[in-house]
């Protein structure tokens, strides 16, 4: 199904969108630019994606790639980006903090293998930063901070590698062709910080966190699979909110190109034993579930059941061939 616009930004302080934040009044995003160090910058928006507000680094930030909220509130701008092709990789990353009043703090770190480039933030339970790979392996790296954050730290606090995480391809058309399957481009954690959800050009991966262990999550858990096609070029995802209604929820995310073009995504989930698990997803407010229940009654009113059940047999026989 095609995507529709939420919202799109239209102000020239934000053409070069690459990471983003749902809040209460609206969204937080960076503007990364390659190419002119003084448009670098952070936006605030309101909920129509007009900007109420520009913050600028105190000293130029390197690559700033997506924006996360640590347990304690606090808003962060990871500046992790690392293009592969640059004449000088960086010694450091970087997390700015983001205070209430005032400019934005650098946190350095370093990884304990080489440089890396990487576009995506999340935080565990205790607050400690966890950054995610863009790897040309199709493996994304997860590095976890061994101590805790420095201010304006020239060495940095050393990090550690403690998973990976492989996505899989998924068909969806994109800039990169089978390349950008497999690289991950954003990060988000629900409001609730029981789901966190990596980004793909293609795909968007959710899983759940039920005893806080984000890592573990990762790295051993299923995740939701949800496709994000023909996207020119998607770096960041974004929960935006969710309704609790006892055994039942629901979970709202955007989805956000390039561009600025926002994709409403809705998790529909059921609770049974304190674990939650998801039943419905709705893509631009199109239920798939209704979307299959429709089909498989036109098969089941024009042919039978068992008609229904060879060609879902057929079609899981291809998957696994593919």
């Amino acid at each position: 199904m095609a995507p529709s616009d939420v919202c799109v930004i239209k102000d020239a302080r934000a053409t070069e969108l690459s990471g983003l934040i749902a809040t209460a009044t609206g969204y937080v995003a960076v503007n990364d630019s390659q190419f002119d160090a003084g448009a670098t910058r952070i936006v605030y928006l309101d909920p129509t994606c007009k900007v109420t507000k520009v913050v600028r680094y105190p000293t130029p930030a390197r690559d700033p790639e997506d924006l996360a909220m640590a347990p304690d509130g606090t808003l962060w701008v990871a500046d992790i980006g690392d293009n592969v092709t640059s004449e000088a990789r960086r010694q450091t990353v970087a997390l700015w903090s983001l205070p209430a009043a005032g400019a934005p703090v650098i946190h350095r770190l370093t990884y304990p293998d080489g440089p890396h480039d990487a576009e995506g933030l999340l935080f565990t339970a205790a607050g400690v930063p966890i950054v995610v790979t863009k790897e040309l392996t199709g493996k994304a790296g997860l590095y976890e901070a061994t101590a805790p954050l420095q201010a304006r730290t020239a060495t940095g606090v050393l990090m550690k590698r403690v998973g990976e995480f492989a996505p899989t391809s998924t068909g969806e058309n994109n800039l990169l062709g089978a390349l950008g399957e497999v690289v991950v481009t954003g990060a988000a954690t629900s409001p609730d910080r029981r789901r966190v959800v990596l980004r793909t050009y293609t795909a968007a991966y959710e899983w759940d966190v039920p005893d806080g262990d984000v890592v573990k999550a990762i790295t051993t858990g299923t995740p939701r699979v949800t496709a994000l096609p023909d996207e020119p070029q998607g770096e960041a995802i974004a929960y935006t909110g969710e309704r609790v209604d006892g055994d039942e929820a629901s979970v709202r995310s955007q989805v956000v190109t390039a561009k600025g073009s926002q994709i409403p995504i809705e998790y529909r989930l059921h609770r049974v034993n304190d674990s939650w698990s998801a039943y419905d997803v709705l893509i631009e407010n199109v239920s798939l579930v209704g979307t299959y229940r429709s089909q498989f009654d036109r098969i089941i009113k024009a042919e039978s059941f068992a008609q229904l059940l060879r060609r879902l047999r057929e079609k899981g026989q291809v998957a696994e061939a593919g």
